[in-house]
């Protein structure tokens, strides 16, 4: 190889862009669901590990989604126990698109 050579990149800035877009305009979004919109609107075949590069070149990092501070109103009395993946920047760590609901959990206090 020739020195000072780099290997060509497989995205246009165009489409590192639209990759950009659509994760602002939803973070909880996957590379494969990124992939698979870029197929079809664009026409790009590119592979999802592409997508987590240039998304990660964007400043954008896979993280699991904070839980809302307890004293925000609109409390789910039944929450999904599974962690969920987003992708953010570290300045969007309290953003209210990257918080999920805090699961309320009542003492046991039955009465009949």
């Amino acid at each position: 190889t020739i020195a000072g050579r780099t290997r060509k990149t497989k995205t246009t800035h165009t489409v590192d862009q639209v990759i950009i877009n659509k994760i602002r305009q939803n973070h909880g979004i996957s590379a494969k669901a990124i992939q698979n919109e870029l197929l079809n609107d664009l026409g790009v075949s590119i592979s999802e590990r592409t997508i987590q590069y240039r998304l990660n070149e964007g400043g954008y990092r896979g993280r699991v989604a904070r839980k809302k501070p307890l004293r925000s109103s609109g409390i789910m009395l039944f929450g999904s126990s599974k962690k969920k993946i987003l992708w953010r920047k570290p300045d969007e760590e309290f953003a209210a698109e990257c918080l999920v609901p805090r699961a309320q959990q009542n003492g046991g206090n039955w009465k009949v």
